[in-house]
Formats: C-alpha cells, sequence, structure tokens
C-alpha cells in the first residue's frame, strides 16, 4: 500500500480508540461483486473487529453514526467504488483507503470486503507495532480481482507437510 505518513515520528495509538462507528448509511450494505454466497455485512465486519480488538486486549463499544469523532474508527464504503482498482486497471470491491490523523481512524472500503481487509492490516499494525501506527493515509487494493493464494504444485505442498510433521515430532 503507498502510504503517506505526515511524520515518521508521529504515531496514533490505537489503543486511544474509544468506538468503533460503523456508517449507519451503510451498516448492512454487502458486497454483491465477491466470491462470497452470503456475504457479510458492514456491521458484521466492525462487530469481528471489535471481538480481534477484545481479545488483544482492548474492549470497545460499536455503534453507528454519520461522521467520525474524535478517539474512534469509522468504517464507512465509498460512494466511489470505481476509485479502488487492480493491477489492470479494473475496480476491486477489496480495496480500501486507510486515514490515520491525531485524532482518529477513518476506514474506506469500496465495498464491506475492503473494509475487513482494512481491518487486518490494523489488526497486523497493532500486533507489530505495539497498537501504534503512522499517522498518513494510504489505499490499498489486490493485484488482481480478489484476493488470494495458489499452490501451484501438490508436490511442494506434500514436501512442505511431511517437513512439518518431521520437525513437530522432533520437539
Amino acid at each position: 500500500m503507498p502510504f503517506n505518513i505526515s511524520s515518521p515520528t508521529q504515531k496514533y495509538n490505537l489503543k486511544n480508540i474509544r468506538a468503533i462507528i460503523v456508517d449507519a448509511r451503510y451498516v448492512f450494505s454487502r458486497d454483491h461483486n465477491g466470491l462470497t454466497l452470503i456475504p457479510p455485512s458492514l456491521i458484521s465486519f466492525a462487530e469481528t473487529f471489535q471481538s480481534d480488538l477484545r481479545d488483544l486486549g482492548h474492549d470497545i463499544p460499536l455503534f453507528t453514526a454519520l461522521q467520525v469523532e474524535d478517539n474512534s474508527l469509522f468504517v464507512t464504503v465509498s460512494g466511489q467504488p470505481h476509485e479502488f482498482l487492480d493491477a489492470a486497471g479494473r475496480p476491486t470491491s477489496e480495496g480500501y483507503e486507510l486515514n490515520i490523523s491525531p485524532r482518529s481512524v477513518t476506514l474506506t472500503g469500496a465495498s464491506p470486503l475492503g473494509v475487513w481487509w482494512g481491518t487486518r492490516t490494523l489488526l497486523q499494525q497493532a500486533v507489530l507495532g505495539n497498537f501504534e501506527v503512522p499517522i498518513g493515509q494510504g489505499i490499498d487494493a489486490p493485484a488482481w480481482g480478489e484476493r488470494g493464494m495458489m499452490v501451484g504444485k501438490i508436490n511442494c505442498y506434500r514436501t512442505f507437510l511431511i517437513f512439518v510433521l518431521t520437525s513437530h515430532s522432533l520437539t
């Protein structure tokens, strides 16, 4: 993600977040362009993120409103989903924009699925950076239509599995 950092020394501590605010306009919005048969709503992804933060020791309330407040994480869906493009220039529902200011965090997804991926980035940063994230903004989108992983050869997988099982049995 090309992330524009305002100042390398300025950080926002995610433990300052006192509420997760779900944009009331998109609470039950769902991504119908993805691969999920019954896609979760924006509120469902926000509730999962709330639970993930609770597991990390930061229990905060979740509610709906129309705008960001100080010391909150505001999750919303872009009214312009075509802003999020893959490497071929095609719109993707999995893109998101992260804006971290000295007072709050705003996460805008191309769709609720984009918000999901943004929450994964925030969780990674929380764990890796002791809940501190650099102040700045950035946009992330998968290189292809969907994020994913592919295993090229079954023999590689089998070799890896044997290595893992052997290593585990040696300990």
